[in-house]
């Protein structure tokens, strides 16, 4: 049995050396590549330390994590029997959920749990580092709606050649995350846009595939791209929102911009930004449309000032993070609900940023709303 050092919930860590701000944070993930969030060098430090013994004791860091802090077991075990044994008798539901491709349940901790991240990213003072670990894949090729011109796949799964971001071969692209499960009851856009788990989310709304007219092949490099660049977000209040591009800028990734720098027309497809008139029916759907309506004007003014081309490859890059990411986005609202106060970015490193490979898993950084108050509108990223 490990050490009680290393079975504790709370870990003291090293003042940091270069502390980070909110609004550092949130620029990396709206225009920045993942690798440049990292930890402050004390606490890197202090990590490897610790990792050491930890590593000789249980074999992996994943399998310190699995058993120890997610109290996860049967590593091996199908995921439909161990979902039984861990649930007991199990609903019709959850079963059903178990067999879907990707994540999107919000709350059985069998498959999914979020505890604090003891070796945080360097974060401001004030902010809090979660990892969000789950069973099945964050983000999977079954997200995608499925087309007529789709081609039949081999036994393997194997989608022979589409599994690159604009021409060079990107890591965790199609069906090469080795631990996901066949998506039998996953269905096209109806299965991530229409899911209850989403519906149910405070204030979440489920979010289209927002290009009907793409082939199969492009809706596949497009996912490779996503893929390299991770999927990211921010969840902020209404005031934050409504600030625009310098508080709340798109979201975007190098790979999924390079993407559409090379298919601008698909920009062409997406729906019109919300109007400040539309009315949802409820004062926090209201006030939400016309946050999101002021946003998106000054978004509009913003690539105004860049180049068509830009402009429209970064509307499209922050309508596919804002498909991929929808799932995490109504996790994360219900969690620290930015109704009050919260402000929060998400994000899931891609594969070859991974510390931990084998379990999936994704990030959540939150101010509080004491805090973020004095970090947030004020501060541009």
């Amino acid at each position: 049995m490990a050490s009680p050092s290393l079975l504790s919930d709370t870990i003291e860590l090293p003042p940091p050396e270069h502390p980070t701000t909110w609004a550092h944070i949130k620029d990396v993930i709206c225009r920045g590549n993942l690798d440049d969030l990292y930890r402050d060098p004390a606490c890197e430090r202090a990590y490897r330390a610790w990792s050491k013994p930890v590593k000789a004791e249980w074999g992996s860091l994943e399998r310190f994590i699995r058993v120890v802090r997610l109290e996860w077991d049967d590593p091996l075990a199908p995921l439909d029997e161990q979902h039984k044994k861990g649930s007991g008798n199990g609903s019709a539901s959850s079963a059903a959920a178990a067999r879907n491709g990707f994540f999107e349940d919000l709350d059985d901790e069998w498959l999914v749990k979020m505890i604090p991240n003891h070796w945080p990213y360097n974060i401001p003072l004030g902010c809090r580092h979660w990892c969000v670990w789950s069973r099945k894949p964050i983000t999977h090729i079954s997200q995608l709606p499925e087309r007529a011109d789709e081609p039949e796949k081999p036994e393997n799964g194997d989608t022979q050649g589409h599994a690159r971001a604009n021409g060079r071969v990107a890591p965790g692209s199609p069906d090469s995350i080795q631990d996901a499960q066949p998506a039998t009851t996953s269905s096209s856009s109806a299965s991530s846009a229409s899911s209850s788990k989403l519906a149910s989310a405070a204030h979440a709304k489920p979010v289209p595939w927002p290009f009907p007219a793409m082939t199969r092949a492009e809706q596949e490099e497009l996912y490779a791209a996503v893929s390299h660049d991770g999927i990211r977000a921010l969840v902020l209040p209404d005031e934050d929102v409504r600030a625009g591009p310098s508080v709340a800028a798109p979201v975007t990734g190098e790979y999924t911009l390079e993407y559409f720098r090379a298919r601008p027309h698909f920009a062409d497809q997406l729906p019109a930004p919300p109007s400040a008139t539309q009315d949802d029916g409820s004062d926090s759907d209201t006030a939400a449309a016309a946050a999101a309506a002021a946003a998106a004007e000054a978004t509009s003014s913003l690539l105004s000032q860049t180049s068509p081309l830009e402009a429209a490859a970064t509307r499209a890059a922050d309508a596919t993070m804002a498909y991929f990411a929808q799932h995490c986005h109504s996790f994360v609202l219900k969690t620290f609900p930015p109704a009050q106060g919260w402000r929060s970015v998400l994000f899931c490193n891609p594969p070859h940023l991974r510390t931990v490979p084998g379990l999936d898993h994704w990030h959540i950084m939150s101010l509080a709303p004491e805090v973020g108050a004095q970090a947030g509108a004020a501060a541009p990223p």
